[in-house]
């Protein structure tokens, strides 16, 4: 950690310092003015740091300094450890890794963070415990850092001997349990980058390795090193680079939740010191031989540590936040302000939005933000205002993008997606389109963020006075307009007054839609009226036009959800042009679905005998999910006659689209066709023979902690839960073979598409009880209507 002493800062300007909220994880957030910084993100490339952010006034530390961090430590002999070792330990310490000497060895308990909520669990493990200091308790971590604890009494005291012991142990039953069931495989240990994971005694870390080495405990630090997989051979693993991977992360991602949490002191002592002791790490690996990795559209020197890109706004953010001090909100009383004050002080606060990721991968709803939501109320007359924030203000909100949690990528987003989101909401316009699932507006930086800004004003002028209905008319009847646009204003055109999607700079849109009974009409109706062309001819126009698939799909689904009657030429051809491209390998099975049950609410004549003759000429994909899109016309239409002839071709006996019953090196994927409605009468056949099929295909296993392991003799794998309230769990460890119809017979317990009422079915039970319930399901399967 940095240490106020090294930065020579004085009693007296540590008396004068602005004091940070506690370290609680659940502190009270503040706000404050603008700072103006350069961003650097891992998507843009990842510079090496070269520069600190600009000073801010000193502050209270709140995390105290072991007592021995800059003690003497004599590098061991070779005999006793790898040099190489030796010498990443002696270099992470330098750094700043917490030093754990002389401190007692104790049970605790701590708080964790989340990239999900910013507030994670409290996890209950060992720590190395410092000096009490006021009411405050802190421990040395194994991630090597130092955090607020709770001590656990009452128990026998732990010993790092005893839980390197228990470590070591865990480790043997894993890769002996791993060479049971796969002995032709190699054993690979997947770690995590969950802070639960970092701070745990029973896991092996390489920040677990180099504290047990500055410990003087060299014999224990080569077994975790050996419980850790793989072991490196080579320079580019370097011992430096791995453990160094693990504690800088360990300290950026407590920065990232405290932010998130509004913990800003914790995210200070975090992030303090980071960007030096990130530049002093990748030195460190050059000096150690360590090549670095390029990046695609690296705009600077490569980095070994990418993922603190954004590490020196996410601090400058911090410490602007620290010089305003904590300004209590209050919402009603700013919505009561006049206009003009009321759209400043909404804007004041943007960096308040605190909106959480909703799915990996996943977007931010930051239009759900009760401040976004206000600003868009406002209109036009916030339009302006919020232009210059998407083009200038630096700060930061609370929420947090990333493309996985488990992949070390963050992208805390500015106030300037908030405005974003806000301004094409009143507009109805989209002026950025995200590269990837991972992909924002924060990750292009200060010349993106100007981009969108320039791209709004000039649409704000091109429509100034135009009213949105006209301005998506015009749109539709411009030769000259992207087909991009054409498909925007056709699908605004056509959504229902009772819709709203919230825009966003993410790949992914969020829609809301309002109970308002099935009187509501589209936001377009008024154009109805407007002289020729008609809105009818544009879409008929442009859907033949273009020839991108998903901008044919929303052209054709505003076609014929707009004119149903004068559609119906048009959608047939426009249906099978896309079955051609799908026959062709190019995609568009969900536009397909689409689109016919489009067909089928506008009573075209053909759209089901269509349908069913492109699914007897379709082939199965390799992912029987995916597979799931091209029969949704099937399950909401069984029993049209068309329909039924190509589901007794595509689910008869030996149909590729289903593994022949008694294949044990069926592809476990096609078996989730089965989650289709068993209306459909030959596939529920099919899975009646399924439910008499006792082929062993793999076997079960329950976990501790309430999972369950399936494992195929294809090779594949998969796992789930059990019910925490059935009693017929078997204790952990339990291992039984599974058969294919017991695999079967799970997905349709577990789906409730398939069978509106399912009896309960579950993969661990004892034999017994498994062919009671295959009988009690067959029965249920054979009543159906």
């Amino acid at each position: 950690m940095s240490r106020m002493r090294k930065r020579g800062v004085s009693f007296l300007a540590l008396v004068a310092a602005v004091v940070l909220p506690s370290c609680a994880r659940d502190a009270p957030p503040s706000a404050g003015a603008p700072v103006s910084v350069a961003r650097t993100t891992e998507d843009a490339g990842s510079p090496v740091p070269t520069a600190l952010p600009a000073p801010s006034p000193p502050r209270v530390r709140l995390l105290p300094v072991p007592p021995q961090q800059d003690a003497a430590f004599d590098l061991p002999k070779p005999a006793d450890v790898d040099p190489k070792l030796a010498s990443a330990a002696a270099e992470l310490f330098a750094l700043g890794m917490a030093d754990p000497r002389g401190l007692p060895y104790r049970a605790i308990e701590v708080p964790t963070g989340s990239v999900w909520s910013g507030v994670g669990e409290r996890v209950q493990t060992r720590g190395f415990l410092l000096p009490k200091t006021g009411d405050a308790r802190h421990c040395v971590l194994w991630s090597g850092v130092v955090h607020p604890c709770v001590e656990l009494t009452g128990n026998a005291q732990p010993t790092v001997d005893d839980d390197v012991k228990e470590l070591a142990k865990r480790d043997a039953q894993e890769r002996a349990k791993y060479k049971q069931e796969n002995p032709k495989g190699t054993f690979h240990r997947s770690g995590s980058i969950g802070e639960g994971y970092a701070v745990a005694a029973e896991t092996p870390t390489w920040t677990k390795v180099v504290m047990l080495v500055r410990l003087g405990k060299f014999p224990l630090a080569d077994t975790v090193r050996r419980a850790i997989d793989p072991i490196p051979t080579s320079a580019q693993e370097d011992f430096f680079l791995l453990a160094a991977t693990e504690w800088l992360w360990a300290r950026y991602d407590r920065g990232v939740t405290s932010h998130m949490a509004g913990d800003d002191g914790l995210a200070y002592e975090s992030l303090a010191g980071l960007m030096e002791a990130w530049a002093k790490a990748d030195a460190t690996c050059d000096a150690r031989g360590v090549r670095r990795q390029s990046e695609p559209n690296a705009t600077g020197p490569a980095s070994h540590f990418s993922f603190l890109a954004g590490t020196d706004v996410l601090l400058a953010d911090n410490e602007r936040r620290a010089r305003a001090g904590v300004a209590p909100f209050d919402l009603t009383k700013t919505l009561a302000l006049p206009p003009k004050e009321r759209i400043a002080a909404l804007i004041a606060r943007l960096d308040e939005v605190n909106e959480r990721q909703w799915g990996q991968p996943g977007g931010v709803s930051l239009g759900r933000s009760p401040i976004v939501e206000a600003l868009v109320k406002e209109g036009e007359a916030a339009v302006e205002p919020l232009i210059d924030v998407i083009e200038k203000d630096t700060r930061l909100t609370r929420s947090v993008h990333f493309w996985r949690d488990f992949s070390r990528h963050r992208s805390v987003l500015g106030v300037h997606e908030a405005a974003y989101s806000a301004v094409a909401q009143i507009l109805h316009v989209s002026v950025f389109t995200p590269a990837a699932t991972g992909d924002d507006l924060s990750a292009r930086g200060a010349d993106g963020r100007r981009a969108v800004a320039l791209a709004i004003r000039a649409h704000v002028a091109k429509w100034k006075g135009v009213s949105l209905e006209e301005r998506w008319y015009r749109v539709l009847a411009d030769d000259k307009a992207p087909p991009a646009e054409w498909a925007e204003a056709a699908m605004l055109a056509t959504t229902t007054t009772n819709v709203t999607v919230l825009a966003s700079s993410m790949v992914f849109t969020t829609t809301i839609t309002s109970s308002v009974g099935p009187a509501a009409g589209f936001k377009g109706e008024v154009l109805r009226g407007h002289a020729a062309p008609s809105v009818t001819v544009l879409l008929e126009k442009r859907a033949r036009a273009v020839t991108d698939g998903r901008q044919r799909c929303a052209l054709s689904h505003a076609l014929v959800t707009w004119d149903p009657g004068a559609s119906e030429a048009a959608g047939e051809a426009v249906f099978a042009e896309l079955v051609r491209e799908e026959l062709a390998g190019k995609g568009g099975r969900e536009c397909l679905s689409t689109l016919t049950l489009d067909r089928v609410t506008a009573h075209h004549a053909h759209a089901l005998l269509d349908y069913a003759d492109w699914l007897e000429r379709a082939k199965p994909e390799s992912s029987g999910f995916g597979n799931l899109e091209a029969f949704h016309p099937m399950a909401l239409h069984p029993k049209d006659p068309d329909v039924a002839r190509a589901a007794t071709r595509i689910f008869a006996k030996g149909s590729p689209w289903l593994p022949a019953v008694g294949d044990k090196k069926a592809d476990i994927n096609l078996v989730s066709m089965v989650k289709l409605p068993l209306s459909i009468d030959p596939l529920r056949q099919r899975v009646l023979e399924y439910l008499d099929d006792k082929t062993v295909i793999g076997t079960t296993q329950v976990r501790e902690g309430g999972g369950l392991s399936m494992s195929f003799n294809s090779g594949a794998s998969t796992g789930t839960s059990v019910p925490q309230d059935d009693p017929r769990v078997p204790a952990a460890g339990t291992k039984q073979t599974l058969r294919m119809a017991d695999y079967v017979a799970w997905e349709v317990s577990t789906n409730q598409d398939a069978l509106k009422s399912s009896p309960r079915f579950g993969v661990y039970w004892s034999e017994a009880a498994r062919n009671q319930a295959l009988r009690t399901m067959k029965q249920t399967i054979e009543r159906l209507p």
